[in-house]
């Protein structure tokens, strides 16, 4: 067996170097066939193999691959659980399920930005695959990254001495008794929830047709309209647009009834609804109602099961949960969607859900008027704060570029070191924390209204405005996969204050800043200062680097048929030839139909125009007639212009802007034709003062201004410290020193090619810091330590202070290197930076 498995290892990782060999001329191929990046989910299905222990882990990457044997029970395999442990940034985790011919059944990606540093991953097997029971199979787990690092790199955690008896691990040989921690999940068994995930998507059912789910059996059947005819020409699809309000697949009914037998009678049944027009039917032990809205229902005791609805007021998402004992079920609609049908009555426990509500777009640093709405939807009462000082819920409001909230408490930037102005991911919006909170009775909801600001320094784009229902989980729920709800809010950034044009200046046009630097905070060498604000450094003199966007302003008269066009131009300062922006520019508009707004874009260019790649100012009106910009001025989109700088060489560069005609003519500013303009400052107001762009400034009719740019990474090193010139720390890290030893030698090398960097350099021993320096790499004196301008630093340091009361001990060194560039929002590049360590011990000798 053992044997078996080493060949099949080598088998997968003979496909994963093909796969590499032909990753880059077949998008997505991976071993065994397509390749799916997918996100951490959690599905309904039962439980089947587990082993759960975990005092343990062996790593695993690209080229050392991990398996675990196991032998269901069940016939389908739809989630696995895996604990992983994660360190760093190694990459994507790979995953899949061989079987004992070796034949490869699946495979998936889990994105490594989806994996916690340590803890169970929750990985859908989307769709099922069959098992047979008492066969064995084998879970395999690998990286897409090589990880010669301990510092990035994955852990698969386990328990040494198992109990699990189903199967060995790929360590058997070695460490007997050793299992992986794991769990398989089946989609099939009596008393399982109707989720709709065994029918192919898309699959439609006609009156007559029988089909299965998770251990129930449902018939299609004909359907009553409100005039009490009969109809037989309706059907039943397979969907996934979530109209029901679950995750995955779903059911949409038109014009037919489904009948449900979960194979014995049972003592409730909870599901989910949208319904969005027509009558609907119910029949329950065979007594039959036909209604407008599932709210007519409300209350009632249809053939001895109690009804409860949540919302049913007809166009919305709801639940219906039956008390009672039901040995037959049929139900059905119009235009109705149907997901999550669950067997069994549910223990007395309150069920949380939330929405939320506010407006389509919001200015940062503005307020925004929210209504949260909470709604308990289980069989018990929800405590709330004033009513219960003990387990209550709270409801948090945050701000996430995403739609992946997690499901816990948020905090707020000013807690984490940042300002009420920083964007923070996922966090908390200040003042969003509803904790004055009312108790809600099965059934019923409340709401709360608060207005909210958004930070002025977010990007502009669209994100989701969250709402989470107890994160903290201390009220015990019938179920917490539905405690979020989310948003989507399009944020544009801050209106651009007035700009004061110089005087006599008519048409006019700005180049105004790289990201958020104006070009008053750029220097003659192209260099800025400015304060990092994720770590608070003050940043002088740094270059600009990455992927960098160029913005300008401009009479709102534009754009007419002599002032069109715009065109951004880079050169190194040594070169003679100008080359062209090239990467695409574009506007959002807003488009509503059928009641959903989307936000299109309209491609401002390049447009080949006179042999030139030339952009458009932005029209006055939107492409399509009754859209509308979603910004009335050029900040709307702020970009003008992108260059990924990481592209080109490092070094100083100059940018020019110049504007063209409807025919490609370039115009060359005149006080006939208009004018450049140079942002010189802000006033307390906010308005912007300006001035003329001098002689000097314009080139062939073109403005220009330096930017220097320097994508390098920084470089750390710790040389071993040493006495005199004949003790050295040895290989164990030891330093080994004599009554007469006075001085330890302490040396490092924070550098960077052109000197764009800070350093922090610190020793400690155990946990208190005995010395500290830090400054630019350039400095030739930082505290105790000389430097000779290139970031080599060196100090003889007192045996004593480093010892103090001691007579051995222990230290480390610790060496950051934080590069200077910026893209011009405030913050550094931080993937440029370098950070070693060292450790050593002095010990007498």
């Amino acid at each position: 067996m053992r044997e078996k498995k080493a060949e099949l290892a080598s088998f997968v990782l003979i496909g994963l170097v093909l796969a590499s060999i032909f990753a880059g001329a077949v998008s997505g191929a991976g071993v065994g066939g397509a390749e799916e990046e997918i996100d951490i989910t959690n599905g309904k299905h039962i439980l089947d193999q587990c082993q759960e222990g975990i005092n343990y882990g062996f790593w695993f990457e690209k080229t050392v691959i991990r398996w675990q044997e196991f032998k269901p029970t069940h016939t389908s395999l739809s989630q696995i659980d895996l604990y992983i442990g994660k360190n760093g940034k190694p990459g994507n985790m790979r995953v899949s399920i061989a079987n004992d011919a070796e034949d490869q059944l699946w495979e998936t990606t889990v994105s490594g930005e989806k994996i916690a540093k340590s803890g169970w991953i929750e990985i859908p097997v989307d769709p099922s695959i069959s098992l047979k029971p008492d066969d064995s199979y084998y879970i395999y787990v690998w990286s897409d990254a090589d990880s010669p690092d301990p510092d990035n790199r994955y852990f698969w955690r386990g328990q040494t001495k198992s109990e699990y008896d189903r199967g060995i691990s790929c360590v058997e040989d070695s460490w007997k008794g050793y299992d992986f921690a794991f769990r398989t999940w089946g989609s099939g068994g009596s008393g399982g929830c109707v989720d709709f995930e065994d029918p192919l998507l898309g699959t439609t059912f006609y009156v007559g047709d029988i089909f299965t789910d998770s251990g129930a059996t449902i018939t299609v059947q004909s359907f009553q309209w409100s005039n009490s005819k009969w109809t037989t020409d309706g059907y039943a699809v397979i969907g996934n647009e979530g109209l029901a309000g679950g995750s995955g697949q779903e059911i949409w009914v038109n014009n037919v009834n489904l009948d449900f037998d979960f194979g014995s009678p049972c003592s409730g049944i909870s599901l989910l609804f949208g319904e969005y027009g027509g009558n609907l039917n119910i029949e329950i032990n065979g007594d039959f109602r036909n209604f407008q809205d599932f709210v007519d229902i409300n209350g009632l005791n249809i053939g001895g099961v109690n009804v409860l609805v949540v919302n049913g007021f007809g166009n919305d998402k709801g639940s219906l949960k039956l008390s009672g004992t039901i040995n037959s079920l049929v139900f059905g609609g119009q235009e109705l969607w149907i997901d999550d049908v669950c067997p069994g009555a549910p223990g007395e426990m309150p069920d949380l859900i939330v929405t939320l509500n506010g407006p389509e777009k919001v200015i940062a640093g503005e307020d925004v008027a929210l209504e949260v709405i909470v709604s308990n939807i289980g069989s018990a009462t929800a405590p709330g704060s004033i009513e219960s000082e003990i387990a209550h819920y709270v409801v948090d409001l945050i701000l996430s570029s995403d739609n992946i909230i997690p499901l816990e408490l948020a905090v707020n930037p000013v807690y984490a070191g940042k300002t009420r102005e920083d964007f923070v991911e996922d966090m908390l919006l200040d003042g969003g924390r509803i904790s004055n909170t009312k108790s809600i009775s099965p059934g019923s909801s409340v709401s709360y209204n608060l207005d909210l600001n958004i930070p002025e320094k977010t990007s502009p784009g669209i994100y989701c405005l969250g709402a989470v229902v107890d994160p903290a989980k201390t009220v015990e729920e019938l179920s917490e996969d539905n405690n979020i709800y989310y948003h989507k809010i399009n944020i544009l950034p801050p209106e651009m204050a007035p700009t004061e044009p110089p005087a006599g200046v008519d048409f006019w046009v700005m180049p105004y800043a790289v990201g958020g630097t104006p070009l008053y905070n750029i220097n003659g060498s192209g260099l800025t200062n400015y304060t990092d604000w994720m770590s608070d450094f003050t940043m002088v003199d740094a270059p600009f680097g990455s992927r960098l966007g160029f913005r300008h302003g401009y009479d709102s008269r534009i754009p007419t048929e002599e002032i069109m066009y715009y065109r951004w131009l880079y050169k190194d300062e040594s070169e003679t030839e100008w080359h062209e922006f090239t990467e695409t520019v574009g506007v959002h508009y807003e488009k509503k139909e059928l009641g959903v707004l989307t936000f299109p874009v309209y491609t401002l260019g390049p447009k080949g125009v006179n042999g030139m790649n030339l952009y458009e100012f932005k029209p006055h009106s939107p492409p399509e007639p009754g859209t509308s910009w979603p910004a009335t001025d050029w900040f709307g989109d702020i970009y003008s212009g992108f260059l990924n700088s990481e592209a080109i060489s490092d070094g100083k560069y100059e940018i020019k802007l110049e504007i063209y005609d409807e025919e490609g003519n370039q115009v060359i500013p005149a006080d006939r034709t208009f004018q450049f303009i140079v942002p010189t400052g802000v006033d307390a107001d906010g308005t912007i003062f300006t001035r003329e762009a001098t002689r000097r400034e314009v080139d062939a009719g073109g403005f220009v201004f330096a930017l220097h740019i320097d994508n390098r990474q920084c470089s750390a090193i710790i040389d071993a410290p040493m006495i005199d010139t004949t003790s050295v720390a040895d290989e164990c890290g030891f330093l080994r020193y004599k009554p007469a030893d006075e001085t330890v030698h302490i040396a490092f090398h924070a550098t960077h090619p052109d000197n764009f960097a800070l350093f922090n350099f610190y020793i400690i021993r155990g946990t208190k810091t005995i010395i500290s320096a830090n400054g630019e790499v350039s400095a030739y004196s930082v505290g105790d330590f000389s430097g000779d301008g290139n970031g080599n630093f060196e100090n003889e340091t007192s045996r004593t202070k480093l010892l103090e009361k001691c007579l051995e001990a222990a230290f480390s060194e610790n060496l950051h290197v934080y590069a200077k560039a910026t893209t011009g929002w405030g913050h550094r590049i931080n993937k440029f930076d370098a950070y070693a360590v060292r450790a050593f011990a002095l010990s007498p000798i």
